[in-house]
C-alpha cells in the first residue's frame, strides 16, 4: 500500500481519532514515533499542523488543508494501485500451463486430480493438462532435470532434504493416522491415539500401489514387530469398502479420502512423521507456472 508509514496518512489518522495516542494504536506505532513523525512532517513542510492541548489534538486550518489535499491524493494512489492489480490478475490469468507434464502417483491421483481437470478443461478451447504416472521416483526425479517443464505432484515426508536445483511447493501438510470403521473392536472408542507397537497386533490393509506415505509408515512399523497384513487392495475404493466392513485399518492423512472421512474413525498415531503434499520441480521452471498450477490444486483439494 503506497499509504503505509507515510506521515500525510498518519496525520489524516489523528484528524479522524482527535488522537494521536488512539491514532497510534489504530497504526501499530508507538505514540512518541507518531509524535516525532508529526514534528518531521511540520518542519519538512514548515507549517504548524496540529494543535496540541492538554486532552488532545486538532487540526489547525493549514492542517485542515493538507488532510483535505492528502484525502484527495491517496485516492488517486488506490486508483493506480488498482490499476496495477488488475494488470497482475490479467498477466496471471493468461498465464498458459498447458506444456507442464505433470507426474503423479497412481494410489491417488484419481480422487485428486478429477476436479482440477474438469475444472481447468472447461475453461480451454483446445489444450489440456498431461499427466503420467509417477513410477520410479529416481527416475522421476531425473526427468526434471532433463526438462524444466516437468513436475511431480506427490506426498513426501516433511522436512525432505531435496538437491539445490530442485524446489517444492508445498499444497498441504498433514499428521499420519490410522483409520477404521466406527464400529471397529480392536481400537475403543476411549482411544485417542495408537502407537506404532499397538499397531503390530491389528489388522492392517495397505494398498497394493506402493508410494512414499504407505512404504515409510510401513518401514516404521517393522522396527516394531511383524506387521498383520490383512488384505492387499488395488485402490482406495477397495480399501475403503475393506475397512468398512471392519476387516482392518489402514493408513492415511488428511491429504486422502477427505470426502470418506465422515464414514470412519482417524486415530493419529503416536510419533508419526508428518505429511506434506508438494509439487517438486527444477528451480529454473517458470514460476508463474508452477503457482498457477499450484493455486489451481489448492482449490480442488
Amino acid at each position: 500500500m503506497l499509504q503505509e508509514n507515510n506521515p500525510l496518512y498518519y496525520l489524516i489518522k489523528i484528524d479522524s481519532y482527535q488522537s494521536i495516542s488512539l491514532a497510534a494504536e489504530n497504526l501499530h506505532i508507538s505514540q512518541p514515533a507518531l509524535s516525532q513523525a508529526m514534528k518531521n512532517l511540520e518542519k519538512s513542510l514548515n507549517l504548524t499542523l496540529l494543535n496540541r492541548i492538554y486532552r488532545g489534538v486538532s487540526l489547525t486550518e493549514d492542517g485542515k488543508k493538507v488532510v483535505e489535499l492528502a484525502k484527495k491524493a491517496f485516492e488517486y494512489f488506490e486508483q493506480i494501485e488498482n490499476i496495477s492489480l488488475q494488470k497482475s490478475a490479467s498477466q496471471e490469468n493468461d498465464t498458459n500451463i498447458n506444456d507442464l507434464i505433470i507426474y503423479t502417483n497412481p494410489a491417488y491421483s484419481m480422487w485428486l486430480l478429477s476436479s482440477l481437470v474438469k475444472d481447468y478443461n472447461s475453461h480451454q478451447n483446445q489444450n489440456t493438462l498431461q499427466f503420467q504416472n509417477l513410477s520410479q521416483t529416481a527416475n522421476d526425479l531425473e526427468a526434471i532435470e532433463q526438462n524444466i517443464n516437468a513436475v511431480i505432484l506427490d506426498m513426501i515426508k516433511e522436512k525432505t532434504a531435496y538437491p539445490p536445483h530442485k524446489k517444492i511447493f508445498i499444497l498441504n501438510k498433514s499428521s499420519s493416522y490410522v483409520m477404521c470403521a466406527k464400529n471397529f473392536s480392536y481400537i475403543p472408542h476411549s482411544k485417542t491415539s495408537v502407537s506404532f507397537q499397538e499397531l503390530t497386533k491389528i489388522p492392517l490393509v495397505i494398498n497394493k500401489n506402493s508410494f512414499e506415505f504407505q512404504d515409510t509408515l510401513l518401514n516404521i512399523l517393522k522396527l516394531h514387530g511383524q506387521p498383520l497384513i490383512k488384505a492387499v487392495a488395488p485402490d482406495y475404493y477397495s480399501i475403503n469398502y475393506m475397512i468398512e466392513s471392519g476387516l482392518g485399518v489402514t493408513f492415511t492423512n488428511k491429504l486422502l479420502n477427505t470426502a470418506e472421512f465422515n464414514h470412519f474413525r482417524l486415530i493419529p498415531i503416536r510419533n508419526a512423521p508428518n505429511f506434506l503434499l508438494a509439487l517438486i520441480y527444477h528451480k529454473d521452471a517458470d514460476q508463474k507456472k508452477i503457482t498457477k498450477l499450484g493455486d489451481l490444486l489448492k482449490a480442488s483439494i
